[in-house]
């Protein structure tokens, strides 16, 4: 199954210089959320975010955990 991604942008004014940008993109970095593409509109740079929140888990199939108990085996 693909995995899930939650979205979410930042924006930096150029003028307020790199660190700013820096330290709001480390201190989101840490919650899990990283940069995946920008986009410059006038002093202004937009920067798309996502972070992995899983894959979705399969569907049990108890019929078929119930063979795998009775044959022993591991079966993908």
């Amino acid at each position: 199954m693909a995995e899930q991604y939650e979205n979410d942008f930042l924006v930096f004014d150029v003028t307020d210089g790199p660190k700013a940008m820096i330290d709001a993109l480390n201190t989101r970095g840490e919650e899990g959320w990283q940069g995946f593409t920008s986009i410059v509109v006038d002093t202004k740079i937009v920067v798309l975010i996502k972070r992995n929140y899983g894959t979705p888990a399969e569907p049990v199939n108890e019929k078929k955990e119930d063979l795998v108990k009775l044959w022993g085996g591991k079966h993908g």
